[in-house]
């Protein structure tokens, strides 16, 4: 577990939006990051995981965060998981179609899809191989 602040300096972001990120701002926006805000102002490994995760879709691949927020929320009702950008079960087996019905459903734009079908096949995409790279 990280503070928030050593958290912040290491993901590059400011902690004032990770911790929105984590917590959001109730009422108008949930967290992104966090099932259900905490208040904690620690981070755990996988909320790290997360946000590191989110700062690369947001800066690298400018996907926004109304996108991003529908997308994990419904990622995280099917899988079942807290964290799903940190688990890896969206990445391996049936999951994929899974994660490729998801995208459709969530109407993310292509250009920001993790798995994309190529030659009837499920592949990773430029953000999803960049997720497995550094899970790895």
């Amino acid at each position: 577990m990280y503070s928030e602040a050593v958290a912040a300096r290491l993901l590059r972001v400011p902690q004032s939006t990770l911790h929105w990120w984590l917590d959001g701002r109730p009422p108008q926006y949930r967290p992104v990051i966090r099932p259900q805000p905490t208040g904690a102002r620690t981070v755990t490994w996988a909320e790290f995981i997360e946000a590191a995760m989110l700062r690369s879709y947001r800066r690298v691949h400018d996907v926004p965060l109304r996108e991003l927020r529908v997308f994990i929320d419904a990622m995280r009702q099917e899988f079942g998981v807290p964290y799903p950008l940190a688990d890896r079960r969206p990445f391996v087996g049936p999951g994929r179609r899974l994660l490729i019905d998801l995208q459709d459903r969530s109407n993310l734009d292509p250009e920001f899809c993790l798995v994309a079908v190529a030659n009837g096949q499920a592949v990773l995409t430029a953000p999803g191989e960049e997720f497995f790279e550094r899970v790895e």
